[in-house]
């Protein structure tokens, strides 16, 4: 059974890594790494792996293996690493996304983009499919809504 959970693991760290990470990542030796190392961090967390590759994404690709080293394996301390992250965020991005997060919490559900720029009182300036994108790993943008990646991640 084991065996059969382990093989589950790296098929759905490989599907992710591919999806994610595979164009920004050129170097096969840095590619097998990180997904040795994705597989073997996540300790079986499915939603660990895609909240890790949608993180490293973010990232230059000369920084992914440190930043993949930084990560934490348990799952609580990674999601307060990332909170962390969004904290210290430079000028008021931290601010509009944590604001995004709790408009998503509290909401339970998929929010329309227009919906959620309201609610979080976003500023036309700010690009909410780029706060999204890069700051924000537990969501998802798809067409005009928002969603948390996972039903475990709300």
């Amino acid at each position: 059974m084991e065996a059969q959970f382990s093989t589950t693991v790296l098929k759905y760290t490989s599907s992710v890594f591919r999806k994610i990470l595979e164009d920004a990542v050129r170097e096969e030796d840095d590619r097998e790494q990180i997904f040795t190392s994705v597989a073997k961090k996540s300790k079986g967390n499915l939603l660990w792996i895609d909240l890790a590759c949608k993180t490293l994404a973010t990232e230059v690709v000369w920084n992914v293996l440190n930043v993949l080293d930084d990560l934490p394996g348990e799952f609580q301390k990674f999601y307060d690493n990332m909170k962390q992250r969004i904290n210290s965020l430079l000028w008021k991005d931290g601010g509009y996304c944590n604001r995004v997060l709790y408009i998503m919490a509290a909401a339970y559900g998929s929010v329309a983009v227009s919906d959620l720029i309201n609610l979080a009182n976003i500023p036309s300036q700010v690009d909410l499919s780029t706060l999204v994108t890069k700051y924000l790993p537990f969501l998802e943008l798809s067409g005009s809504m928002v969603s948390f990646t996972s039903a475990s991640a709300e």
